[in-house]
């Protein structure tokens, strides 16, 4: 399927373009192609990846025909997120699958939080930051009598 705005993207590839333009270490964007083949990397491949792994976070409520620029930005840095760390997202949705909390790799300790989001990992804070007015926050208050 294609990128299609309001449908299964919130930007364009020409926004995003212009996005990236100036921002730091993104080189690798600008070597990718516009379109690719399914499962490949693309720029379209990645900025619809990176929309519906904003929309399946528990976190945020955002309508697909958004026109926030702070939503479009958010795909787009979710889109550079997913172009460096990809293969350690899915390596890591594995292991809480799996039923691994944490592990230690060489020197280097990961844990998982299993407990709030069904164990999913948490989208980057630069996206969450720019998401602000869309996250939905839990409203359920106890009272002491």
């Amino acid at each position: 399927m294609a990128l299609l705005v309001g449908t299964n993207s919130w930007t364009t590839v020409v926004e995003a373009d212009d996005y990236l333009q100036n921002r730091m270490s993104s080189e690798q964007w600008f070597l990718l192609p516009v379109t690719g083949l399914p499962g490949t990397g693309s720029k379209e491949n990645l900025l619809v990846t990176a929309y519906y792994e904003i929309q399946a976070s528990p976190i945020v409520d955002i309508s697909a025909n958004s026109t926030d620029l702070n939503v479009k930005h958010a795909q787009i840095e979710m889109s550079m997120f997913l172009l460096k760390y990809y293969d350690s997202i899915s390596d890591g949705r594995a292991a809480i699958a799996s039923g691994i909390s944490s592990f230690r790799y060489s020197e280097r300790s990961e844990s998982y939080n299993t407990r709030d989001g069904g164990g999913a990992i948490s989208l980057p804070a630069n996206v969450t930051g720019l998401l602000n007015d869309y996250i939905q926050s839990n409203t359920t208050v106890q009272l002491k009598v």
